[in-house]
């Protein structure tokens, strides 16, 4: 009962919540983003319904990662790219360190003890990461933007963080502040 409460009060949240005024392009019309080529905007309701009707897939509790060692760039290197996890890559030129979408909590949701439990471990941890010089974040989902992460990574680091146009209001609520949004 308490999980219908919450989601009921983040449904009225989020009808509560406007839109930032930004110019018109080919993914935001004005009043919400979204995304080029796409058909249809569902409505809240319609996701609503297709969540409701809609069969769980199985999933396993846990999946273990094979160990290896984090490669450091060689001279003779012009990058080394490394698959973390979901959509985090570790990106690493010469003189210039990466890293996309940072997903390291272990749920994907606005709290620690809701949304989707991570069943893999990152491929490195957060504490093994080399310094960190830009975070690109590529959209606001919560397994694509997790902010204790980038939390951790600031306060390590203080990375330059890039994000989509509108996102920069979430970053700086979290007290992040070498931000640049595009």
């Amino acid at each position: 009962m308490k999980t219908w409460l919450l989601i009921f009060a983040l449904i009225l949240i989020s009808f509560a919540v406007r839109a930032k005024a930004f110019p018109v392009s080919d993914h935001y019309n004005g009043k919400i983003f979204y995304n080029p080529g796409q058909n249809q905007l569902l409505s809240f309701w319609e996701v609503l319904k297709w969540k409701m009707n809609g069969s769980a897939s199985i999933w396993p509790d846990h999946i273990a990662n094979k160990n290896y060692t984090l490669p450091k760039i060689e001279p003779s290197q012009r990058a080394i790219i490394t698959f973390v996890n979901h959509a985090t890559f570790l990106i690493q030129l010469k003189d210039l360190t990466i890293l996309t979408d940072p997903m390291f909590s272990n749920r994907a949701g606005p709290f620690s003890f809701m949304g989707p439990a991570r069943v893999r471990e990152p491929g490195i941890r957060i504490d093994e990461l080399p310094a960190i010089d830009v975070v690109a974040i590529s959209h606001n989902h919560y397994d694509h933007l997790d902010l204790e992460s980038l939390k951790i990574l600031d306060a390590k680091f203080h990375p330059l963080f890039l994000v989509p146009l509108g996102d920069r209001p979430l970053l700086e609520e979290a007290g992040l502040q070498n931000i640049q949004e595009l």
